[in-house]
């Protein structure tokens, strides 16, 4: 798989939620709870004329190669997503250490 790929610009970053800045917002808006788990984006890479594989990076920019099923899940998927990884009832400490295998 390349590693050609274009850094992160921008990123945005979790805040404690404060009713007071919904009200500087426009309508409408999207507010979600911050889950302990590892940050991920996800790049369609092309690998041909017909063929692309997903990239998965950590905030830090590793490739994450250790949950293959989820990069087979998003191989038809042509958009960048920007995300977590997480386990509901795994702790952060665990999450961690499977993102961070290199093999």
């Amino acid at each position: 798989m390349t590693s050609n790929f274009q850094r992160w610009k921008g990123i945005m970053k979790a805040y404690p939620f404060e009713e007071k800045r919904l009200a500087k917002w426009t309508p409408p808006y999207i507010v979600q709870p911050k889950f302990d788990g590892v940050r991920c984006r996800s790049l369609p890479i092309q690998t041909g004329p017909t063929g692309n594989e997903t990239l998965l990076l950590s905030s830090e920019e590793n490739i994450i190669y250790s949950v293959p099923h989820i990069n087979q899940i998003l191989q038809g998927i042509t958009a960048e997503l920007d995300g977590e990884l997480y386990c509901h009832g795994m702790s952060f400490e665990d999450i961690l250490s499977i993102t961070s295998r290199t093999v």
